[in-house]
């Protein structure tokens, strides 16, 4: 089982009179799985090279799948040690939910994560259920697309920059 239940106790003090709040019981969920992460950037920038690279250094306690959205269709994308490399963005909220904890964005367009706008879109709509649900989600801000192609999105409340260049 995942849970563990504890009991925690002091020993009274000498002259205490109520002794019934000297214990608490909770319980306490085990994850013993690594945190599996999903990169998704645009294009390698210094901020991609090096989080990819920390990520796969971190390989006891994270799994990490990378995807640049500009690499040619021949280019191996990048994944840790016994991950499959990914052949293109996942979309739906099945594969977000059930295959990743945390996602990161890069400097991404969301409608240049597929060919096909309806993937697009689902993956927005995903992403956004992905969040609901509990997972975490990291905007990390560039030059060209990220936070501002997210206007108007399913996303947009939820980035940590205002639209409007203020933080």
């Amino acid at each position: 089982s995942r849970e563990r239940r504890l009991k925690v106790s002091v020993t009274p003090l000498e002259d205490e009179t109520l002794l019934n709040d000297n214990q608490f019981q909770l319980t306490v969920t085990v994850t013993p799985e690594r945190i599996r992460v999903l990169y998704v950037d645009g294009y390698p920038r210094w901020e991609y090279r090096y989080l990819k690279n920390l990520l796969f250094r971190a390989a006891s306690h994270l799994e990490a799948s990378c995807y640049l959205l500009s690499a040619t269709p021949a280019f191996t994308q990048e994944s840790s040690k016994d991950i499959p490399p990914l052949t293109a963005v996942p979309t739906s909220r099945r594969e977000l939910l059930e295959n990743y904890d945390v996602i990161i964005l890069g400097d991404v367009n969301p409608y240049a994560i597929s060919p096909d706008p309806a993937r697009c879109e689902e993956f927005l709509e995903s992403l956004r259920e992905f969040v609901e649900g509990g997972g975490g989600l990291l905007a990390q801000a560039g030059e060209y697309d990220n936070p501002y192609s997210f206007e108007g999105t399913a996303l947009e409340d939820l980035l940590p920059v205002t639209l409007d260049g203020a933080t």
